[in-house]
């Protein structure tokens, strides 16, 4: 109940008390002013009809005249002749009788008309006594109307009264109804400030404290994102171009060699950008700066475009990763990419041209492999010449293969897509606290090619998407988890499963989910939707959106691979993610690296702040499940938490 309707309540039930006593203390008030009038009526007319009867003793038929005539005038409930002996010689005392009253208002509220009595006188000698009682009709008749006048006018105060009280709370309680706003906005991680001061000195007070300590911790957190940002660039940036370091290069490969679920293909490249010796030595490392700055806006946008990463590894060369590039497109990707470096310059320097070297991973490569692989086919791409571009050879030749597994993928994703086979595994995720209370299970998909195997995600979706049946796979896949989970209701497992850009970017796939979601709300509310964030940082508004979608129809959402794509964390706050999950790429080491650990405190403190629940992904071993309880994380997934098995 709200604080108004509790006063409200009580004030009416204080109105009510004061206006039952006033009621009360009136009508007794009344009745006892009646019958004071009643008894002094009864004994004026008994001292007269004494005085009048006297004379007549000895003529009782005489007395009795008299009696009937003051009688008959209908105001006295009994008149009563008595001689010396209390022999009764004159008796009028009809039934009670009491007319306009309701009978129980006469039962509640008693008029005991007391009796008055005078002495009747023969000469100088008591004859008899007279005694006289009014009636009390009109008494009752008077005290009903005042009643009945009492209540009506007190109900029509207590009435007017409330109003006028409740106008007046509500508008003292404004200010109280938007201090409550403002505080659960800070929980949802936004910070209004109420313009409105009331004068009242109290909530004036409570008004100026919410909106100071709002200020205050809307500061804490954009110091803690600065911290953050500071903590990220030292330890991952490069400070000339903005882009990702050495390091950073090593994490992200390290990552995307170690899972084959998400990427299961794709090239690693090394640019080598020419003329920065000579730039540096026109004048000095100003110019050869502003040379690099440039090389790293043509690439960045290149990179961001196939979703992809990109760091300056040293002097002038940058190291790119661009996953789901199959052996066939490698001519298509890296001819443009060379065309676009080639005119890089600054002023007063014609451009020095460009070179890269390729190395394409396709599984079971190391990361330290790859990166020999691509600057081994760098130093082939320079002693050819300038603009020039040079896959390593590692065996395998560039068409056939891919082209035959293309016509056979369209035939199984059709499939599977028409008949619904997709094959569903499960990875634990578990809190990281010390009671390990099962938090989610994520969803892997898998498909049965024809030889009988089964294919993780990182290989036949991009194979999905160059044929047009990513949204359609998506969801089949979607269909089959809401399957599963509505035959698990008996153990209510939650279940976590990634959405593709391509089913993101389409408004029918939204509209069929929601929809779908929205007829199984019980479903709805044990589903987790993710996104990456390299989605969250090419497609802000379509994933806010959907987000909020999402979450309206009772779903959770989250963040997959938070950290990876060096992004700021105040995403989250327009985003409320329920959680998110740190890349993989900051967990491993993570026992042994302390700037590291530096790092992912300062990440894990700000979603905190942000009001997001932070997971780790792939932990693999006691030490770094240790660290990882340690930095004061909400949940863990990984290798040595449980595999993923078959549903």
């Amino acid at each position: 109940m709200t604080l108004l309707r509790q006063l409200i309540v009580i004030l009416a039930l204080m109105f009510m008390l004061v206006f039952a006593g006033t009621f009360s203390i009136t009508v007794d008030n009344t009745r006892r002013y009646l019958v004071n009038q009643l008894e002094s009526h009864a004994q004026d007319t008994a001292t007269s009809l004494a005085l009048s009867l006297s004379p007549h003793m000895d003529d009782v038929l005489r007395m009795k005249s008299m009696v009937d005539a003051v009688f008959d005038r209908g105001e006295y409930r009994r008149i009563i002749v008595e001689n010396l002996q209390g022999e009764t010689l004159i008796s009028r005392e009809p039934p009670l009788k009491v007319y306009g009253v309701p009978a129980w208002f006469v039962r509640q509220l008693p008029l005991n008309t007391p009796e008055a009595s005078a002495k009747l006188m023969s000469g100088w000698r008591q004859a008899g006594q007279l005694r006289v009682a009014s009636h009390p009709g009109l008494a009752y008749t008077q005290l009903w109307s005042n009643a009945v006048q009492t209540f009506w006018w007190s109900l029509a105060a207590l009435a007017v009264a409330l109003v006028v009280t409740v106008i007046a709370l509500r508008v003292v309680l404004r200010s109280l109804s938007r201090v409550e706003s403002q505080a659960l906005a800070i929980a949802q991680r936004e910070f209004p400030r109420i313009d409105q001061i009331p004068s009242s000195r109290e909530l004036r007070r409570v008004v100026l404290a919410m909106n100071d300590m709002t200020e205050k911790v809307e500061d804490l957190l954009a110091e803690q994102h600065e911290q953050s940002e500071r903590l990220r660039e030292a330890a991952y940036g490069d400070p000339v171009t903005g882009l990702g370091n050495q390091r950073a290069f090593e994490r992200e490969l390290e990552q995307l060699t170690a899972s084959r679920d998400e990427h299961a293909y794709g090239l690693v490249g090394v640019v080598g950008i020419r003329g920065l010796e000579a730039a540096n030595l026109a004048d000095g490392y100003q110019l050869g700066d502003a040379l690099l700055q440039r090389a790293a806006d043509r690439i960045r946008p290149i990179v961001a475009e196939r979703e992809g990463f990109a760091a300056r590894l040293g002097g002038g060369l940058f190291g790119i990763i661009l996953p789901d590039i199959p052996r066939s497109e490698v001519e298509q990707t890296a001819t443009p990419l060379v065309r676009e470096l080639a005119d890089v310059s600054v002023a007063g320097l014609d451009p020095a041209g460009v070179n890269i070297g390729f190395a394409h991973f396709g599984g079971g490569q190391t990361a330290e492999v790859l990166s020999e692989r691509a600057e081994s086919a760098l130093a082939n791409a320079e002693s050819d010449g300038v603009n020039l571009w040079h896959l390593y050879d590692d065996g395998q030749t560039a068409a056939g293969r891919d082209v035959h597994r293309e016509d056979r993928w369209r035939e199984i994703l059709n499939h599977v897509i028409d008949q619904g086979e997709v094959v569903l595994n499960v990875q634990p995720v578990r809190s990281a606290q010390a009671d390990g209370e099962p938090i989610q299970l994520e969803v892997f998909a898998r498909l049965m090619d024809q030889a009988g195997e089964l294919v993780p995600a990182g290989v036949f979706f991009p194979m999905a998407a160059r044929m047009g049946l990513a949204e359609a796979l998506d969801r089949a896949i979607v269909q089959a988890v809401m399957d599963v989970a509505g035959k698990d209701e008996q153990r209510q497992n939650r279940f976590a499963l990634n959405l593709s850009r391509h089913a993101l970017k389409s408004e029918a796939f939204s509209d069929w989910l929601l929809d779908a979601l929205r007829a199984r709300p019980g479903i709805a509310a044990r589903l987790d939707f993710e996104v990456t964030e390299t989605m969250v940082a090419s497609m802000p508004e379509t994933v806010l959106e959907m987000a909020r979608r999402l979450k309206a129809a009772g779903a959770g959402f989250g963040v997959d691979h938070c950290g990876s794509r060096d992004l700021a964390l105040d995403y989250l706050k327009s985003l409320k993610a329920d959680y998110t999950k740190i890349d993989g790429s900051f967990i491993r080491g993570l026992e042994a690296e302390q700037d590291k650990r530096v790092y992912v405190r300062s990440l894990v403190a700000t979603a905190r702040a942000l009001g997001t629940k932070t997971i780790a992904l792939h932990v693999e071993s006691e030490p770094m499940l240790e660290a990882v309880e340690a930095l004061g994380f909400d949940g863990v997934q990984g290798y040595f938490i449980g595999r993923p098995e078959p549903i």
